[in-house]
């Protein structure tokens, strides 16, 4: 088999192509790593969790959520234009609550978001 060396330009490509794919994997593990801090949370039995809640406050409760969405729907967005196929960061809370001073839990559970698998 004769091989027919690469070049400057294929070499170049396939580069950045690698260091591409490299950054799109690495931004994939972040959105599995939201997906669990997520699933921590919202996993709690519901005294737990509005106990946490209600120690944080609503200022820090909105600012962390606020951030876990902000992070998760620009790393989904990342990865749809890498066209990357893989785990994209659940954005939506996990369950429904109201806040009148103190948070409550209600209930009704959302249904998660489909994670996307290669």
């Amino acid at each position: 088999m004769i091989q027919v060396p690469l070049t400057q330009l294929q070499i170049d490509l396939m580069s950045v192509q690698a260091a591409s794919d490299k950054a799109a994997r690495a931004l994939e593990d972040a959105c599995k790593r939201l997906n669990e801090a997520h699933a921590a949370l919202w996993s709690l039995p519901k005294e737990r969790l509005e106990a946490l809640l209600n120690h944080m406050g609503l200022a820090q409760v909105q600012g962390v959520f606020s951030a876990h969405q902000q992070i998760a729907v620009q790393s989904n967005t990342a990865l749809d234009a890498w066209e990357h196929q893989g785990a994209r960061a659940i954005i939506v809370p996990g369950k429904h609550m109201t806040y009148d001073g103190t948070f409550h839990i209600l209930e009704v559970e959302t249904e998660p978001e489909p994670e996307v698998v290669p």
